[in-house]
């Protein structure tokens, strides 16, 4: 019965400490509501209490004092709420800590070393700390333990994470209440967040782990401590960091000795079957050659991809609103978990065939003028890339690329954008516009490839884009929109379809 993976085996409420790596400050504003108790918050971040006024502070104030919501940005902050301020390396929330106060937090969690420096009201709750990324970490740990008999699935991969977290979600919700995290916060500050959102309302958990340096998964998997953990895919993704397909390997694989019950893995990527070797708990393999879980008969078509869903025990026909046979792979992933989790086959078809992407991961949109825009710029690695000039080789009418820089590549960063090229040559293309400090690579590519160098259009200003769209696009042409996040892109997507 369903009810039955509802129970879970108890952790150990030992949590060895981690290295944490520098991390970037890149998420919107992050907030997160509850009903904590003051003891909560002060045995799970280990800090002490120092504040004046209300010292000494007796076991039954700590006891009864409730904190209804935590914040690392002032943006977010509402009064009463907890403000914990977060050091990253662009700049550090201890300077926004009197407008915090001034905005009506009741309390600040602060590293120790600042509190010398302050000078705020007598009032307010003071807790220090040695490191407040850390004590975020076990506080969120803590947290967890409480809540350890909710079952949680943790997906990573190179590629596809939060489209997979997303299908998952929408799968379980057909007979669960499913707490997940939202977008992609699934990094040293987005995951504790999210475990600080658990409580007794929730039947299941879903969220995803990403890295771009070794040991963060290892890290984020031990304050999660999955029931199901999930990997996508290893592809060269975050280069910088890894430097080696072998290394992102033994990166994603420090998910299994966390993972309590299950291993649900992409079968057909050799290197995540490698890893299944080495995990002695139940599996649950999916593919489209390979797995218990499969797709076959794949048919694409503008408005989604139909698709036999062949699971242990019945076959299903799907007509999924996903582009990209790629995408597949999340659509596998979540049947594998409704599967688990003894849904039936008709609530397995329902979510698969009404889920739809997150915005900026292969959507297709009509934009002004009758051109249609695939929209896959919210992020890029080579993997990616190349799925989507596959995607947008499938479509009818002309087509055209505007492909921007791969971050964090390291030092295979030229040869990855010049094998962009080679792909994008291929699709055939009206157009290939490049852009960034990579396009020169990318155009050097495509002409290596055969392409007509009077097809490809190097730009220098982002915003001139645009102009050269509405030139030469006519109704009916494909857009495809492919780069790292941090291009920007997205505002010209949102331009183009005339919601800017």
């Amino acid at each position: 019965m369903r009810n039955n993976f509802l129970v879970i085996q108890n952790y150990s409420n030992t949590f060895t400490h981690l290295h944490i790596y520098a991390y970037t400050l890149i998420e919107p504003a992050v907030r997160q509501t509850g009903n904590w108790i003051l003891r909560d918050i002060l045995q799970g971040t280990r800090g002490k209490l120092v504040t004046r006024e209300l010292l000494p502070m007796n076991s039954e104030l700590v006891d009864c004092l409730r904190i209804g919501a935590i914040t690392d940005d002032t943006r977010s902050l509402q009064p009463n709420d907890l403000f914990i301020a977060l050091k990253g390396n662009r700049y550090d929330g201890h300077e926004f800590i009197p407008l915090a106060i001034e905005k009506g937090a009741s309390g600040i969690i602060l590293n120790k070393g600042y509190l010398a420096s302050l000078n705020l009201p007598s009032k307010t709750i003071l807790i220090t700390v040695d490191d407040t990324l850390h004590a975020l970490g076990n506080l969120a740990h803590y947290w967890r333990d409480k809540h350890g008999h909710i079952p949680l699935i943790a997906v990573t991969g190179s590629c596809g994470k939060t489209t997979t977290k997303e299908a998952i979600s929408g799968v379980l919700q057909q007979g669960f209440k499913v707490l997940k995290n939202m977008a992609n916060y699934n990094n040293q500050i987005g995951l504790p967040f999210t475990m600080l959102g658990l409580d007794s309302s929730y039947d299941v958990a879903c969220v995803e782990l990403g890295t771009n340096k070794p040991g963060e998964i290892a890290y984020l998997a031990s304050i999660a401590r999955p029931q199901i953990g999930i990997i996508t895919n290893i592809q060269p993704a975050h280069l910088e960091g890894f430097s080696t397909l072998k290394n992102i390997q033994t990166e994603k694989g420090a998910l299994l000795p966390h993972v309590q019950a299950c291993f649900i893995y992409n079968a057909d990527d050799p290197m995540v079957a490698e890893l299944a070797n080495s995990f002695h708990k139940s599996e649950i393999s999916f593919g489209f050659n390979h797995g218990e879980i499969r797709a076959k008969n794949i048919v694409c078509e503008k408005e989604g991809i139909r698709f036999i869903l062949v699971l242990p025990d019945t076959h299903l026909e799907i007509k999924s609103r996903v582009l990209g046979r790629h995408q597949i792979y999340a659509l596998l992933a979540a049947a594998a978990v409704g599967h688990y989790f003894e849904l039936t086959p008709d609530e397995i078809k329902q979510a698969l065939e009404t889920f739809s992407p997150l915005s900026g991961r292969l959507c297709l949109y009509q934009g002004e003028n009758g051109i249609f825009i695939l929209d896959d710029c919210y992020n890029a690695n080579p993997a990616s890339m190349q799925t989507a000039l596959q995607t947008l080789k499938q479509f009818s009418g002309e087509k055209i690329a505007v492909l921007g820089d791969m971050l964090e590549l390291g030092e295979k960063t030229t040869f990855w954008h010049q094998e962009v090229g080679k792909w994008a040559a291929k699709v055939p293309l009206k157009a290939l516009i490049v852009y960034g400090t990579y396009a020169d690579d990318i155009k050097e590519g495509a002409l290596k490839a055969g392409m007509n160098g009077n097809k490809i259009y190097p730009i220098a200003n982002k915003e001139e884009i645009l102009s050269l769209l509405k030139k030469i696009c006519v109704p009916g042409d494909v857009i495809l929109f492919k780069a790292s996040h941090n291009i920007g892109f997205g505002k010209l997507v949102a331009e183009l379809r005339g919601k800017p």
